[in-house]
């Protein structure tokens, strides 16, 4: 990790934008060589350089010089040294991105318009490097030798449509187009025949046709290699994005066949059959993206959490904690960070791990924990996660260890489908659905949604569990609608309704908790909860589900006072702290309220000084029965009140 550092590049010329054309055909004012590139004026000090550069992408070296930059430039030796062709699966924030970029950075070659290197840009990428870790401490001969010394080729797959065979072959011709433009000079290129001046041109056409796009990334390494004399390094970002859009969306037109067959073209192009690539990083999610690079037999797979080695480029580990707390903030937030975001098992070296976006975020809030960095997929299967649908599974992990048999790749169309199918239709086929399920929630925890705690090479069981709070949280509020209450418990919005009325009306007098009781008791009715958790579940969410206008605060697990837990915390709009502490099935209301009063839990910090302070034990039993011990500001258990209502 080091200090901001001034980003010394742009500093003299012009650098260029790709701009997508609402028209595929370029217009006759746009000029040769490179009808769709906007020159971009970055510097009005030109110090005797003049025109467009080829190859400089400065969004690495913005990331230096955010303050919470974590120097990871080592992996550059670390990726260059291995020689070989890699796929690194990670879960969503934790920085696959931005070692891309950097090892884009690094590698390529800044060129003018005829592809003769430009001297200057090169010395201030060696300036830049040379205050970071991978050349200040490790290998200053290795710097010299290898900055901007391979020709790049940089793809991201997340720019590919996939909702139907149209829209896909669009967004490939689309994304092909704007490579083959980064790479402009080829054009002029004196080192290129005419014949292949000739193919540049056509290839790098937005208008090309779908087989030639396939085959767009062999083309252009066999053009920038006889250019350069250098073979070529393909970064390839997102690279299982495709999958996971055909998993969630599916194909209008049921062209899932045709895509995958398009991709596994490119990907045999770039890899198998190009002898003008040697190196190479993909970086994706899931290995579900494995169904179109499996004929690529010499692409070694990699798990971040089972590669002590890579563990070290990605992620956060405690270490990076400590040293960040230490710099921005205060010892207290520790505990507040470890307990919120860390969790992710490394087998490799048995360590926990965190988001790297997750925790930034929570430094940048001053150590505060005021919402949650989204996983991008779960936002996308709202439809998954209705109970009838794949909640209820869902819904059993959240507070145990699962096992489930990990599939290896290569997967097939047929595992996609089936995927698609558990989002988009009832369940049916019960024959199919452990495995399909199982499926799923290896699909979840490669997004990040469970962590593997243990594994059997053997049988290939493994053990998952939600790695943090974080992700918790994030399940619940997604899992827990009002929709899942009713359909799990048979409810209706009437009755969950009356107990969140019944909580905005508590007060000192008896008769409001004897209220609240039969409320609780209504909800369960018909459907009686199996553990602890599925019984707390309504009681703190449907007062944020239905409840928003009457609510400061409502909130579960939260961290009190020497590190204790609070059940559920709510903050009413008129300013009571309302803190219950639940038991299910065995001790007592009274041993719930014990447990707030003699741990202090009330002393839990709030962003304003209480009007009011009620203390709720709160006991239920697989026979209905539901007990209450409370205290109205009030802090000694002994002048506690009781109140049980009991299945008649």
């Amino acid at each position: 990790m080091i200090e901001s550092t001034k980003c010394p590049i742009f500093s003299l010329t012009y650098g260029f934008l790709v701009y997508p054309q609402d028209d595929s055909s370029p217009s006759d004012e746009e000029s040769s060589p490179s009808p769709h590139l906007r020159p971009l004026l970055l510097a009005d000090h030109h110090d005797g350089a003049s025109g467009i550069v080829y190859n400089i992408d400065d969004s690495f070296c913005k990331l230096v010089d955010d303050p919470t930059f974590i120097d990871r430039t080592r992996f550059i030796i670390h990726f260059y040294e291995r020689k070989e062709l890699m796929v690194i699966h990670a879960p969503p924030r934790f920085g696959k991105t931005s070692n891309l970029k950097m090892l884009h950075l690094f590698f390529d070659i800044p060129v003018d318009p005829y592809g003769t290197p430009v001297q200057n840009y090169i010395k201030q990428k060696r300036a830049f490097f040379d205050d970071l870790l991978t050349c200040r401490d490790m290998d200053s001969f290795f710097c010299m030798d290898y900055i901007a010394s391979h020709p790049v080729i940089f793809l991201d797959f997340m720019k590919l449509d996939t909702e139907n065979v149209e829209s896909f072959n669009v967004s490939l011709r689309m994304m092909m187009s704007a490579l083959f433009e980064s790479h402009g000079y080829l054009a002029n290129s004196p080192l290129l025949s005419r014949e292949e001046h000739g193919i540049f041109h056509k290839d790098a056409h937005p208008s090309l046709k779908e087989d030639v796009g396939a085959m767009g990334g062999l083309i252009l390494a066999r053009l920038l290699h006889k250019h350069h004399n250098r073979s070529c390094i393909v970064l390839i970002d997102n690279y299982d994005a495709p999958v996971a859009k055909m998993i969630v969306k599916g194909n209008k037109d049921d062209s899932m066949s045709q895509i995958l067959k398009t991709l596994t073209d490119l990907m045999k192009g770039l890899f198998k059959y190009n002898t003008f690539v040697s190196h190479s990083l993909l970086t994706g999610i899931s290995s579900i993206g494995s169904v179109y690079t499996q004929e690529v037999k010499n692409l070694s797979h990699y798990s971040i959490f089972e590669n002590a080695t890579l563990s070290n480029f990605y992620g956060l580990k405690f270490r990076d904690v400590e040293y960040f707390v230490k710099r921005f903030g205060s010892q207290k937030w520790v505990n507040e960070a470890r307990r919120t975001y860390e969790g992710y098992h490394s087998l490799a070296t048995n360590e926990k791990m965190l988001a790297v976006q997750s925790f930034i975020k929570f430094i940048e809030d001053s150590g505060k924990v005021i919402d949650y960095e989204p996983i991008p997929i779960l936002l996308q299967l709202e439809e998954l996660l209705k109970y009838d649908k794949f909640g209820k599974v869902i819904e059993k992990t959240l507070e145990t260890n699962t096992t489930i048999v990990k599939k290896r790749p290569p997967f097939s169309e047929q595992d996609i489908k089936n995927l698609h199918g558990l989002v988009s239709k009832p369940k049916n086929e019960a024959n199919k659905a452990t495995q399909v399920e199982q499926l799923m929630l290896q699909f979840l925890q490669e997004n990040g949604v469970y962590t593997i705690i243990s594994k059997d090479d053997t049988t290939h069981k493994v053990d998952i569990v939600v790695p943090n709070l974080e992700i918790k949280k994030l399940l619940q509020h997604l899992l827990y609608t009002e929709n899942f209450f009713v359909e799990k418990y048979q409810l209706t919005r009437e009755k969950m309704g009356h107990f969140v009325d019944s909580i905005i009306k508590l007060n000192d007098k008896r008769e409001s908790f004897q209220t609240m009781i039969s409320a609780i008791r209504s909800l369960f009715e018909k459907v009686i909860p199996e553990t602890e958790s599925e019984f707390r579940a309504p009681l703190y969410s449907l007062p944020r589900l239905m409840g928003n206008e009457s609510f400061l605060r409502v909130d579960n697990e939260v961290l009190g006072p020497n590190k204790t837990i609070i059940d559920t915390l709510l903050i009413r709009k008129d300013k009571t702290l309302i803190i219950f502490e639940f038991k299910f099935g065995r001790d007592s209301a009274s041993a719930a309220l014990l447990d707030v009063v003699n741990k202090k839990k009330y002393e839990v910090k709030t962003d304003e000084k209480p009007s009011n302070t009620i203390l709720v034990g709160l006991h239920f039993s697989s026979r209905r029965d539901c007990s209450v011990s409370y205290l109205h500001n009030k802090f000694n258990a002994k002048e506690a009140i009781a109140i049980e209502e009991k299945m008649t």
